[in-house]
């Protein structure tokens, strides 16, 4: 009996061991976790670049000052619009009226000292005029009188030459007639040519002396008409430098009348271009002052209904950026309503701030119905590629580890992969073309099995497949789900999927 009882009280034990072990491999059979699987779909993807901007007009006029003094008028107010060469504001022109006044009687003052040296000039050239006059008359006076003493020196030689035939004659009739050679006549005869021939000597030796001395006299007039004639030069030209130092001082003279006048004109303040007025920085009485940097009063928008956006392109994306593609974009005014534009420029000029560098992509966009305005920040999406068509997969596929790291493990190491590429894609960094990604599949048996892919392009939300073992409509493990719950996020992204 002892025995029968013993043994009914062991086979009690096995079995309460039993049914606990087959209560704890159910609960944990009930416990295992499931997983929350999307299809593989195809449809169009786009890959943008997200930036931040600031909305401009394309073309803003800034209106200064370039003289000082106090607004004594403004004809324009804020969202204004104007013409090129509207008046829109004035300054007191009382100074600059009053400088005007002062120059313009300078200058008539030089004008007149121009007019009078001019008149000097004109003088001295007379008399210069005059002067060479009397010194070409005075050469000739001297050229006759040198011809003169010319001609009486040939006089005087011929006579004085007929004086001495005539005396040797003479002497030769006196013996001949003491020795009664010849007749008295004949040495009467002989004596009168001698003594006409003297008497001719002498007249003509003083026709030279006369010649000589109209020669001296002649010599000294033109000595004396040619002093005149340097002097006359030299007063020539005094009187032409004094006239171009007067018409230099006429033409400083000028210049600071049109200084003047330019600091007067200056006092109206102009449009430079049509436009819209979108700032005022002046009221009435308000006094500026432009002595270092020309003060800003107004500034003018050319152009509203065309706007430009000054983003800023992170160096990691500035390499996608081209020129012509398309941009859409929100602001926070409007954030339901997404507008539209392109690239226009890509500028190299690098900003850096905080040891981030960026770079500038221009866009220019539409603005016909004035909703954008100067200022606004601007969400940009630019599109730098898009595909037609392309096998799909949400991006949590691509991020998504079993949660049983040794699983993990084996699975690495049954299929001889490492798992560091695929680590450094769950950052969300931006997806290259023929990068490498694994995702995990239900495999036949219920368990998941990884398999490697090709990735193209993402959107940030979904990623294109380019080449693997991936199919059309085959699920992929985007989480786990836990025991109980409905699978809410399963639904969410079903339905994402399908949109797209």
């Amino acid at each position: 009996m002892r025995y029968i009882k013993n043994s009914k009280v062991w086979i009690a034990a096995i079995i309460l061991i039993i049914g606990g072990a087959v209560l704890v491999v159910n609960g944990r059979k009930k416990a295992l976790p499931g997983y929350v699987t999307v299809p593989a779909v195809r449809g169009d993807l786009e890959a943008s670049v997200s930036a931040t901007g600031t909305v401009n007009p394309v073309k803003t006029v800034q209106v200064g000052s370039q003289v000082s003094g106090r607004i004594v008028e403004i004809r324009v107010d804020y969202n204004g619009r104007v013409k090129r060469g509207d008046l829109i504001a004035r300054i007191d022109p009382t100074l600059f009226q009053a400088q005007v006044a002062q120059q313009e009687a300078s200058h008539a003052s030089s004008n007149a000292s121009v007019s009078n040296n001019l008149a000097q000039v004109e003088n001295a050239r007379a008399t210069l005029l005059a002067q060479e006059a009397a010194l070409r008359e005075s050469k000739a006076d001297l050229d006759s009188a040198r011809s003169s003493i010319r001609t009486a020196e040939a006089t005087l030689a011929k006579a004085q030459s007929t004086f001495s035939n005539s005396q040797r004659t003479y002497r030769r009739m006196a013996e001949l007639v003491k020795e009664n050679l010849v007749s008295q006549s004949e040495r009467d005869t002989a004596q009168t040519d001698m003594n006409t021939a003297k008497a001719t000597v002498e007249s003509a030796s003083a026709d030279l002396s006369g010649g000589r001395a109209r020669r001296e006299a002649a010599q000294a007039r033109y000595l004396q008409a040619e002093a005149q004639v340097e002097g006359a030069k030299a007063r020539l030209r005094s009187a032409q430098a004094q006239l171009e130092g007067a018409r230099a001082q006429l033409r400083q003279s000028t210049a600071s009348m049109d200084l003047a006048w330019a600091n007067l004109n200056y006092t109206r303040i102009l449009a430079p271009v049509d436009g819209i007025v979108i700032s005022r920085n002046v009221d009435v009485g308000q006094t500026v002052a432009a002595s270092f940097q020309a003060p800003v009063l107004f500034q003018i928008a050319e152009d509203l209904s065309k706007m430009e956006i000054a983003s800023h392109i992170d160096e990691a994306d500035i390499g996608r950026i081209k020129e012509g593609q398309e941009v859409h974009f929100t602001v926070d005014a409007f954030p339901a309503e997404t507008f539209s534009g392109v690239v226009t420029q890509v500028r190299n000029n690098p900003v850096t701030l905080q040891n981030v560098v960026t770079y500038d992509a221009i866009i220019r966009a539409r603005n016909p119905r004035g909703k954008l305005r100067p200022g606004m920040t601007a969400n940009v999406s630019i599109l730098v590629a898009s595909r037609k068509n392309v096998l799909k997969i949400p991006n949590a596929a691509l991020r998504f580890r079993p949660p049983d790291g040794d699983r993990e493990k084996n699975e690495s190491d049954k299929n001889g992969r490492k798992d560091w590429k695929n680590r450094k894609n769950r950052t969300g960094r931006r997806r290259t073309p023929a990068d490498k990604g694994d995702v995990w599949i239900l495999g036949r048996n219920g368990k998941i099995e990884r398999i490697s892919l090709t990735l193209g392009i993402s959107d940030g939300y979904e990623t294109e497949v380019l080449s693997g073992p991936l199919k059309e409509g085959q699920e992929v493990v985007t989480e786990t789900k836990e025991p109980g719950t409905k699978g809410k996020k399963d639904q969410k992204r079903r339905f994402r999927m399908s949109a797209g």
